[in-house]
């Protein structure tokens, strides 16, 4: 069972969407061993294959963007800084959760402590994670006058093998289903 939650910042009255909300380091742990797992093996996977390419920075992840300025400001390979940051991120949601009591994560994985700044507005029970990935997350687009077809699932950039652009809509829609069973299996 997860437990979700829609925060309120009290300085500006904004209402956040749904977030998975976390207050005990079980949680903390089962999230990371199942809905993380997944995301961070993609990362991992094309902080490689982006490198052996000379071609560093471009991940199929929001997350893969941000181990790749971490390798970059600290002059770390990739396997060595993607397994620091990744030490450092549990690290501190575990330290969050001790000091404030909860942390919520967005559905790009990113996460803030319930602290002072943050009211729990409203908190509901489910049994599914919501952040799992349909054929309803596909999008495909195309730049006005351009002659590829591009593919995202919710903010995941599609990438087949080393392809990330395709000439038909029906390539690209092909490779987004492949892709899609790819992340899902490595959810799971």
């Amino acid at each position: 069972m997860y437990t979700f939650a829609r925060i309120k910042d009290v300085k500006t009255d904004f209402e956040h969407d749904w977030m998975y909300y976390i207050d005990n380091l079980i949680d903390l742990e089962y999230y990371h061993e199942t809905v993380l797992k997944g995301m961070l093996t993609i990362t991992l996977r094309d902080l490689i294959e982006s490198s052996s390419r000379n071609y560093l920075g471009h991940c199929n992840t929001t997350i893969g963007g941000e181990f790749h300025s971490y390798c970059e400001l600290t002059g770390q390979g990739e396997i060595k800084g993607f397994l620091d940051l990744s030490g450092q991120i549990i690290s501190d949601q575990t330290k969050a959760i001790l000091k404030y009591g909860a942390i919520v994560i967005n559905h790009n994985h990113g996460y803030f402590p319930i602290n002072y700044n943050f009211v729990v507005i409203e908190k509901k029970e489910a049994e599914e994670f919501p952040f799992e990935y349909t054929e309803k997350d596909i999008k495909i687009t195309k730049w006005p006058e351009g002659s590829h077809y591009y593919a995202k699932i919710k903010n995941l950039d599609v990438k087949y093998y080393n392809e990330i652009k395709w000439n038909t809509y029906e390539i690209a829609y092909e490779r987004s289903l492949w892709f899609l069973k790819q992340l899902n299996k490595i959810r799971t």
